[in-house]
């Protein structure tokens, strides 16, 4: 492999990493401000700045655990929708919303699986009464399990193992945009 290549292969990653991390933040808090909605809260505070963790603040929050169950649960659905999407229409880049998607099962199940026991975010509403940790960790567990599944060969996109794709330049270009946008947006609206 060329220099140019092992050069594009890291921008690729590198920025496709970026996008998913803040796109999987947008679309988690986006399951909590959707849940508080419908559950009748008041969204007071939507955090998401790229320097710091993303939360969502309801007061009243009528119904705190259907509320903290928006986060993680829109946070995996809306990524295989998206990715589905892409798939259905044979996307040429449909490996990148299955990445993505594959990444927010996995980030959102580890958060899921830790939070169940320590509560310092969505786990102190979710691990109550009615659902015990183990509950809560085992949904976690079975969504990193379901992003492992979801990124199964896909490296070869990325440039990666013995029967690489070359990486693809133009989507690297496209990933850094969106990231660069997605800064910019969060950066002017914390203002």
């Amino acid at each position: 492999m060329t220099s140019n290549h092992q050069w594009c292969r890291a921008w690729l990653i590198t920025a496709t990493l970026a996008a998913c991390w803040l796109l999987m933040l947008a679309v988690h808090e986006a399951g909590h401000v959707l849940h508080a909605w419908v559950s009748g809260g008041v969204v007071t505070r939507v955090v998401l700045h790229p320097l710091s963790l993303s939360r969502t603040g309801v007061d009243p929050d009528p119904h705190p655990v259907f509320q903290a169950a928006g986060g993680p649960l829109w946070g995996c659905l809306l990524p295989l929708a998206a990715w589905g999407v892409a798939a259905a229409v044979r996307w040429r880049y449909s490996f990148l919303p299955r990445f993505l998607a594959g990444f927010c099962l996995a980030a959102n199940g580890a958060y899921l699986a830790v939070d169940a026991w320590t509560r310092g975010g969505d786990g102190r509403a979710l691990v109550t009464d009615l659902t015990s940790a183990c509950v809560v960790c085992g949904c976690g567990i079975a969504a990193v399990a379901a992003g492992l599944w979801t990124w199964h060969a896909q490296g070869r996109r990325f440039g990666l193992g013995h029967e690489a794709d070359p990486p693809d330049s133009r989507a690297a270009a496209a990933l850094s945009g969106l990231v660069a946008v997605i800064v910019l947006v969060e950066v002017l609206l914390a203002g």
